[in-house]
């Protein structure tokens, strides 16, 4: 089993604190930055030219809503998009309204108003009430002067390498289900103990964010069968397929697959996971080229497709921290509370939802949870 890339939130700065409490009771309007082309932005476009493109959030100070009519008729109307699932996911955790300001929609027509000046639309995020675009460099002192703009910072990525692949242990498996050589790592964390209780996965969501995922693998195929497959969306490509298709690398799809499998996997005598008989959504948020790069935005426009859907469980084994410009955030700013990837998983685990999330395998270093002692 290929060990997992894993992932560190990157530093960014929400629309809104996360202090402020979850039931938002009002329609929130916030000042435009000063400046509102970021420092970090501004000197990242000093080595570039006007012509070229890049990709950027652009911040939204409201959500076109300035009243308290508007806002509860905005309230009923988002409502319809979230499965009673979901809905009842939110009523164990929520005090009050199970819909909020944060679940409306980014305002339209300011969408449509950026677009106009040439804008390529990427991912809205009503959480973060704020919108990804790849657009001219000649452009973003237009949109900085929209008078509903209150920020513009870049969109930055990065993807481990692969790490080079490890015999595991061939183990004599449980009497009661042959492991094979997965007992090993499921023992690791009581696994076994748990299925003979007959835990396994039964009735739990689980969203999986990745590369992709070859679906006819034969560790998937009782999931297929059974029915335990409800939905899937390919957020780089716009489409409900995630397996490879004609745009992706044949590797496109290996990395999903070795971490599905991990999860939820069901190879008698070969592979267990250990939700192995739960249901599943699938998302391909993580682009795997030649030039490996990761765009932060499909991961937080998973989040919110998930949490829509019902989603229990988000697991997801990806990283961000190193930039092909030579960037790279310090210790200190990876606080947890400055990045939209970050953002995203605090509001959905307000929500309900679990988030599990790699730490790091690839020995000890700064950015790791260190467990020598």
């Amino acid at each position: 089993m290929s060990k997992f890339r894993y992932l560190l939130f990157l530093p960014f700065f929400l629309f809104v604190n996360l202090s402020l409490s979850w039931s938002i009771e009002k329609p929130l309007v916030l000042p435009k930055d000063k400046p509102v082309v970021s420092s970090e932005l501004s000197l990242f476009l000093s080595s570039k030219s006007p012509d070229d493109k890049i990709k950027v959030w652009v911040f939204f100070t409201d959500k076109g809503i300035f009243d308290q009519e508007s806002y509860q008729n905005a309230r009923i109307r988002a409502q319809k998009h979230f499965t009673a699932k979901s809905l009842q996911r939110r009523a164990k955790v929520l005090k009050g309204d199970l819909i909020n300001f944060l679940d409306l929609p980014v305002h339209p027509p300011y969408v449509e108003r950026i677009k106009s000046l040439g804008a390529k639309l990427r991912h809205p995020s009503r959480w973060l009430n704020a919108t990804s675009f790849e657009v001219s460099i000649d452009k973003l002192e237009q949109i900085s002067l929209l008078p509903f703009v209150k920020s513009i910072k870049p969109v930055r990525t990065f993807i481990r390498k692969p790490l080079k692949e490890e015999p595991q242990p061939q183990l004599k498996p449980l009497e009661s289900i042959d492991y094979g050589p997965s007992y090993d790592q499921l023992q690791q964390i009581n696994v076994p103990a748990v299925h003979t209780l007959g835990y396994r996965g039964q009735g739990v969501l689980v969203c999986m964010l990745d590369t992709g995922y070859r679906k006819d693998h034969k560790a998937f195929k009782s999931a297929y069968l059974e029915g335990r497959v409800l939905a899937e969306y390919d957020f780089i490509n716009g489409d409900t397929n995630t397996q490879n298709d004609s745009l992706d690398a044949s590797y496109q799809h290996n990395h999903g697959t070795y971490t599905w499998s991990a999860l939820g996997g069901e190879v008698d005598g070969v592979l267990y996971g250990p939700a192995y008989k739960a249901n599943f959504i699938l998302a391909k948020t993580e682009y795997v080229p030649s030039e490996t790069r990761i765009e932060e935005d499909y991961w937080v426009a998973g989040m919110e497709w998930a949490d829509s859907i019902g989603a229990d469980v988000i697991s997801s084994s990806l990283g961000y921290l190193d930039f092909d410009d030579g960037f790279s955030y310090t210790q200190e700013q990876l606080n947890g509370d400055y990045a939209v990837t970050t953002i995203a998983a605090d509001i959905a685990a307000s929500l309900g939802i679990v988030v599990c999330n790699a730490m790091g395998n690839s020995g000890s270093w700064t950015y790791h949870l260190d467990n020598s002692g």
